[in-house]
């Protein structure tokens, strides 16, 4: 790693900061203080504008056979922490963005493994060798499952929290916040 790599020290730079930004922002949501809008949020923005940031590097494909294992690191932790924005916001495209970020860190997670392989380092093409399209493949296919498996526990959760005489939509609850001035009120 050391000082030779300063686009590696810049994510690490920016998903930490994008971190410890969402963890304070949770940690005042979580507390209700009245510091919502004036602390809260602009961390939760700050850390929406560094991790997007940090993610630019993990859509160069050029890094995905040579350094897949650091990348699939930095893909699973951007996945967490845009997760965590999107369950304190209630955003489903922060949400839908977690899980894009979780199905690149998947397939590199597999290339990072798979480059240990001797067959995988003196093919011409590692990414088109059959044995890689099945490897990511079943990858994929497993965390599509565990999606699946999410869904469903989630919304079985729902329909248990529901009081008896209320019918199930089945749809998952979004918590809507939205940013009310002292003076609307």
């Amino acid at each position: 790693m050391g000082f030779r790599e300063p686009l590696l020290l810049l994510q690490l730079a920016l998903l930490s900061h994008a971190t410890i930004a969402v963890a304070t922002a949770g940690v005042v949501r979580v507390s209700k203080q009245p510091l919502d809008i004036v602390l809260a949020r602009p961390l939760i923005r700050s850390a929406l504008c560094t991790s997007a940031l940090a993610g630019l590097p993990l859509l160069v494909p050029a890094f995905w056979v040579v350094k897949a294992g650091p990348e699939a690191t930095r893909a699973f932790w951007l996945a967490g922490v845009w997760a965590t924005m999107a369950f304190l916001l209630g955003s489903r495209v922060l949400f839908t963005a977690a899980q894009a970020a979780l199905t690149l860190a998947v397939p590199l997670a597999v290339l990072s493994r798979l480059a240990t392989r001797v067959w995988f380092q003196q093919a011409s093409e590692p990414l088109l060798d059959p044995r890689t399209v099945q490897a990511v493949g079943i990858a994929l296919t497993g965390l599509s499952l565990a999606w699946l498996a999410v869904r469903l526990g989630a919304k079985a959760a729902i329909r248990w929290a529901e009081p008896a005489g209320r019918k199930s939509t089945g749809k998952m609850p979004v918590r809507r916040t939205r940013a009310r001035h002292p003076r609307q009120a």
